[in-house]
């Protein structure tokens, strides 16, 4: 998913979101959907070149 953000193909980022997705966002607010979700990323990644970023352990987190 880091990946696709870092290319910028949302469309391919959101297909790893269920529908009932939740962000917790650092400033205590939540996003809740994906819709709402996805929206956020597009807005706030499409600005940022990210460049030289690895991914050296994934988590998968279930509540």
């Amino acid at each position: 998913m880091h990946q696709y953000i870092i290319n910028k193909d949302y469309e391919m980022s959101g297909s790893n979101l269920s529908d009932d997705v939740v962000f917790a966002l650092e400033d205590g607010s939540r996003l809740e959907g994906k819709e709402k979700c996805m929206q956020f990323m597009i807005e706030v990644y499409s600005s940022i070149e990210i460049q030289d970023y690895q991914i050296a352990v994934n988590l998968a987190v279930k509540g």
